[in-house]
């Protein structure tokens, strides 16, 4: 288990409030400020998400208590593989795992759910909530009615769970009869995340126009009656352990299975595919292509979702190409990038107009990306040893979530003259190992 124990210097001599009243605070995003880690919603990541830590500190100058749906502690998560899965899967942990060669190592592990998809979408205990951090939702479905209802074409069964009415609620008009004095809002990291997650074969990324609608009607509901807030911007997905794991060239080959490819490759590419000792780069189909497959190119990202197995045992990223699913060409990462631009701009300028204060989580993300050192201890976006990210590579653990949290504390107290104490990060969690 990562636990840091040095002191960091985060005291204020006074606590102040400054410009904002967190009396009524609320909570609105989706799973990167939310209880969605290692793979599902559950209770340890909802109580330690950047929504809940937070309010915490709020709670410091007279903020409201933030009340959770919480998991019920008798299921062991709520994960879904896409929002249209009904296959309900339960959170990851980190223990021994034997390979299709018999080699044990420390992998993450998903076991077994203990319950249904009804059970995810029936299973709150309570009608009033504050925290509106809804795994997978896009900046234009938090305007959306009937986000919660089965038969609507944007369902969500995590809305499901606390919509007001099934039927004609939409996540704005529920935070809208809380009346919030104060927020946090993470309103596009889904509109980007779902297509790389696909490897850009299905899912889209939301166009600069219907975006950036969404964006102004979402802000001036919530600021109608003077709230004041916190935005936090669209990080580089592509920075994530889930696309930066697996090497575009982790095809290790001997001599002979070099040998043996390369007399198969020779005749159906033309030397267009070839292979060496040592490392080489995975083969992926491209219809582009002359025989509809090729070598990928360096920066080119292969997806923590493609096989080991199959790579180590059934040839796959070899005779097997790799499915166009389970990587980003650079004009797929190009367009990613494109787009995270666009939307951060525009949350900026709003921000601005708005004077909402703004956290720069792309900044922030890529920092953890090069590595950070917080209070002596080096943290980064390695994938399980980096400190920051849960078992599932595109969430942060609670180590990351209290970092992330920090900033949107500086982020408040610059733009409100507010004194609210930092998290000493160091008391939170990382990965946790057997």
């Amino acid at each position: 288990m990562f636990w840091f124990s040095c002191k960091p210097k985060l005291k204020y001599d006074k606590l102040s409030s400054g410009d904002i009243n967190p009396k009524n605070f609320v909570a609105i995003g989706g799973s990167g400020i939310g209880g969605y880690a290692d793979g599902a919603l559950h209770v340890d990541a909802q109580k330690n998400s950047v929504a809940k830590l937070l309010s915490q500190q709020l709670e410091l100058i007279d903020a409201n208590e933030l009340i959770q749906p919480l998991v019920p502690p008798q299921f062991n998560g709520f994960g879904l593989s896409s929002i249209n899965a009904t296959l309900v899967t339960a959170n990851s942990f980190l223990g021994n795992k034997t390979d299709c060669k018999g080699v044990v190592s420390l992998s993450p592990i998903k076991p077994t759910s203990n319950c249904t998809f009804n059970d995810l979408r029936a299973s709150t205990s309570t009608n009033f909530y504050n925290d509106y951090t809804i795994p997978y939702v896009k900046s234009y479905q938090f305007l959306q009615a009937g986000l919660g209802n089965l038969g609507n074409a944007y369902y969500n069964p995590f809305f499901e769970r606390i919509a007001k009415n099934k039927t004609t609620s939409s996540i704005i008009s529920d935070v809208e009869t809380l009346n919030p004095t104060f927020f946090v809002l993470q309103p596009a990291l889904h509109d980007v995340l779902q297509y790389a997650l696909n490897g850009a074969a299905s899912d889209s990324i939301t166009s600069e126009a219907r975006f950036n609608l969404a964006i102004d009607n979402i802000i001036n509901k919530l600021t109608i009656n003077g709230a004041k807030g916190v935005v936090l911007n669209v990080p580089d997905v592509t920075t994530f352990p889930y696309f930066n794991t697996i090497p575009y060239n982790g095809l290790t080959l001997d001599d002979q299975k070099a040998k043996d490819l390369n007399l198969v490759y020779n005749v159906i590419s033309n030397g267009a595919i070839s292979f060496s000792v040592g490392s080489n780069a995975f083969v992926v189909s491209d219809p582009t292509a002359p025989i509809g497959a090729r070598q990928l190119k360096a920066g080119e990202l292969v997806l923590l979702s493609a096989p080991l197995d199959s790579v180590k045992c059934n040839y796959l990223g070899s005779l097997n190409p790799f499915e166009n699913r389970m990587t980003l060409t650079l004009n797929e990462i190009a367009t990613i990038k494109t787009a995270i631009t666009v939307f951060n701009n525009k949350l900026k300028s709003v921000c601005q107009l708005k004077n909402l204060a703004y956290v720069d989580a792309y900044a922030f993300y890529n920092s953890i990306f090069t590595g950070i050192v917080y209070n002596g201890v080096t943290v980064n976006a390695q994938f399980v040893k980096g400190g920051a990210f849960s078992l599932d590579g595109t969430n942060l653990n609670p180590l990351g979530n209290a970092l992330l949290t920090n900033e949107c504390i500086k982020a408040i107290n610059t733009q409100y003259k507010s004194k609210i104490p930092q998290l000493n990060a160091n008391l939170y969690r990382g990965v946790v190992f057997p």
